[in-house]
Parts: structure tokens; C-alpha cells; sequence
């Protein structure tokens, strides 16, 4: 939509306005996809049963770190993608949560 605005194809209004129904449109109607996926083994949520902060604190971090990551990149003006910033971060609390990857006070940062 930066583009659209930019060039004065689309006003503001008009492109927050389409966003809006574009976006709303796209959850409805593809929500229930995306959650059927997401339960078929890209997020193995058994592994964290009883460690609900350690997941909520791991998926955060990756929303937290995916965003300065594309902030890094949009400022030094390189080709971003955001479905590419998450893998390795959920790839890296999982191996944790499994114990190949040890990270804390009392232990030295290993991985088998």
C-alpha cells in the first residue's frame, strides 16, 4: 500500500480503507486454514505442556526480535521478508524446550 500512496494512485483514507477489508477478508476466510496447518506439527504445542510462560515468552521474543530484525533491514534498505524472520527463532525454542540447547545462568550455551 506505501507504493500506492506514494505515487498518489490511492489517498491514505482510501489505502487504510482497503487494508482494512483486505485484511479482515483474508483472516475470515483463511483463519481456519491457518490453524488446522499450524496443528498438524509446525508447532509442536505438546512439547511445552506445563511450561506455558516458557512459550509465551519464546513467542514474543520472536515477534520481538522478527520486528527489529525487518526495522535493521528497512533501514539499511534491504530486501525484507517477513515469513523468514520467524523459522529459526521457533527452530531455536524448541530445540531449548527438547534440551539440545542449554541457555542460563548455571550452564554453559552448548549444542548437541
Amino acid at each position: 500500500m506505501g507504493t500506492s500512496v506514494g505515487s498518489g494512485a490511492l489517498s491514505l483514507r482510501q489505502a487504510v480503507l482497503t487494508a482494512v477489508v483486505l485484511e479482515f477478508s483474508g483472516a475470515l476466510l483463511m483463519g481456519t486454514h491457518v490453524s488446522s496447518t499450524m496443528q498438524k506439527g509446525i508447532l509442536v504445542a505438546s512439547v511445552f505442556q506445563g511450561k506455558d510462560s516458557l512459550l509465551f515468552a519464546g513467542l514474543l521474543s520472536s515477534v520481538a526480535a522478527a520486528g527489529t530484525w525487518l526495522q535493521a533491514l528497512a533501514f539499511l534498505t534491504f530486501c525484507r521478508r517477513t515469513n523468514c524472520c520467524f523459522w529459526p527463532l521457533i527452530v531455536c525454542l524448541l530445540l531449548h524446550r527438547l534440551h539440545l540447547i542449554m541457555v542460563g545462568p548455571s550452564q554453559p550455551h552448548t549444542v548437541l
